[in-house]
């Protein structure tokens, strides 16, 4: 049974990306002679393969610089801190909808009450789940920034 296109292009690529990363000598010669039959008849992958090879010409013929080992973990760090408040962000919006929607039930059972106690003790209930969730937030931001 014969493997979809796609499997094909991507197992070909590998290859190419080998050839590429370690020269000609790295494939063997089945694999070279599958490498350039599959290159003669898929334009996909010859775009691809020239397109490789011009990135990695390119990025080799640029000077390279030495880097401060204190800079590269600064970055490292700072990638690290984005991450973390991007995870933060995540429990302050799911605490902003429950918010929301315990004001909309409130809202509504006291609009259908006469006597408003019930919706004063869903309220309490309400204002208690926010408050713990807010310490949470808080308590998990601060374990993040120590560490």
């Amino acid at each position: 049974m014969n493997e979809p296109v796609e499997d094909t292009c991507n197992k070909i690529r590998q290859l190419l990306d080998q050839e590429l990363d370690e020269g000609e000598s790295s494939l063997n010669g089945a694999a070279r002679q599958q490498t350039a039959a599959h290159l003669e008849s898929c334009g996909a992958c010859r775009l691809w393969y020239r397109q490789a090879g011009e990135v990695l010409r390119t990025g080799r013929a640029m000077t390279q610089f030495d880097v401060p080992e204190a800079l590269t973990q600064r970055i490292i760090a700072a990638v690290e801190q984005e991450r973390k408040e991007r995870a933060s962000a995540v429990p302050a919006a799911v605490m902003l909808v429950v918010v929301a929607g315990a004001m909309g039930l409130l809202i509504l059972d006291s609009t259908e009450s006469m006597s408003g106690l019930f919706s004063w003790l869903i309220g309490l209930v309400a204002m208690a789940v926010v408050k713990l969730l807010v310490c949470q937030v808080q308590e998990t931001d601060k374990k993040l920034k120590q560490g």
